[in-house]
């Protein structure tokens, strides 16, 4: 167990890859791979075409101890203003913009004002 909070904050839609979340010093240096008990998402302001749902896969059994890239069932929790998502630390996680760039055959670009397309968590 570790007192330690990460905290981090982003003001605007990115599309962020799945990952899951890992102590990355104790991981570089050839350690195990130590995930935090809880994830926490909370959505503090939201563009009005900001869509960015927090992607969540369900947990499974991996290589190693390891979990899974993508194990199952994703839960999708879509942005909303003042929404709290907690999830299992070790789950992988993503935010696709736009939403549905998995489905897309091509491409896709969304560029404007902040307005539109802010989002601070």
């Amino acid at each position: 167990d570790s007192p330690h909070v990460e905290y981090w904050s982003r003001q605007e839609w990115k599309h962020i890859e799945a990952h899951a979340d890992v102590d990355e010093a104790l991981a570089a240096g050839g350690g195990p791979l130590r995930y935090p008990r809880h994830a926490h998402v909370l959505y503090l302001d939201v563009g009005s075409r900001v869509r960015g749902p927090t992607c969540v896969w369900e947990a499974g059994r991996g290589e190693d101890g390891r979990p899974p890239r993508f194990a199952g069932a994703m839960t999708v929790v879509p942005a909303v203003a003042g929404r709290v998502l907690r999830f299992d630390g070790s789950l992988q996680h993503a935010v696709p913009r736009p939403a549905d760039v998995w489905l897309a055959p091509f491409v896709i670009s969304q560029s404007g004002p902040p307005e539109d397309f802010g989002r601070s968590v």
